[in-house]
């Protein structure tokens, strides 16, 4: 009969209505939840502390304040240069105080070259030891500056008077020391003159000659 249901067959249900809408979304309250924790999670933005900012910035420093390596071997290279030249200094100094105060005279701001004729060795020589150069070239008003010549005989009466007088051969400085006026040539002549008036004896004592 009609409206009775054959045997096996489904029974004839209709499925539930969807909710009402009213034109939002119809997904549900819990994929909602899950989209909003998944966009929140992506616009959220990893911040540093300020502290710790601080920590690294004064752990290691800005660019500025890192030191720069040194050369060790430089650093001694300049400190011996620097301990040289006061060595040189103190020698020349001493040269010209010597001569200036026993022979009585004024040396020029140039010592080196006020060196060069000999004029000024062999007058130191003959005050150690009277007469240790018999003849000295000096100049003259109508030659005031003396051949190459006389200067070099000069030059060589002086140091032969150094050895005769008793000053060893390896403190004997060269002609080219006296005559060439360089910094280090002054040094080896003082060192020569130094050595020299060791042997001067003062004139007021009995051994004087």
């Amino acid at each position: 009969p009609q409206g009775v249901p054959r045997a096996g067959a489904p029974p004839e249900t209709s499925p539930p209505p969807p909710p009402a809408t009213n034109g939002h979304s119809t997904s549900s309250p819990r994929h909602h939840q899950s989209y909003s924790s998944q966009a929140n999670q992506k616009t959220s933005i990893p911040s540093v502390s300020r502290a710790s900012a601080a920590t690294n910035r004064s752990r290691f420093g800005s660019s500025q304040s890192i030191p720069q390596p040194t050369n060790p071997s430089m650093n001694f290279t300049v400190r011996r240069e620097a301990d040289r030249a006061a060595i040189q200094d103190t020698h020349i100094h001493h040269l010209r105080h010597q001569i200036e105060t026993r022979l009585k005279v004024s040396l020029g701001d140039d010592l080196p070259s006020s060196l060069t004729d000999g004029v000024v060795l062999c007058h130191i020589a003959n005050h150690v030891s009277p007469r240790a150069v018999s003849s000295i070239h000096v100049p003259s008003p109508a030659v005031p500056k003396l051949s190459s010549t006389k200067c070099r005989r000069n030059v060589d009466n002086f140091l032969g008077a150094c050895r005769k007088i008793g000053v060893r051969e390896d403190l004997v400085c060269s002609v080219s020391d006296v005559m060439e006026p360089k910094r280090t040539n002054t040094v080896r002549v003082a060192i020569t003159v130094t050595e020299l008036l060791r042997h001067h004896v003062p004139r007021n004592n009995n051994s004087a000659v």
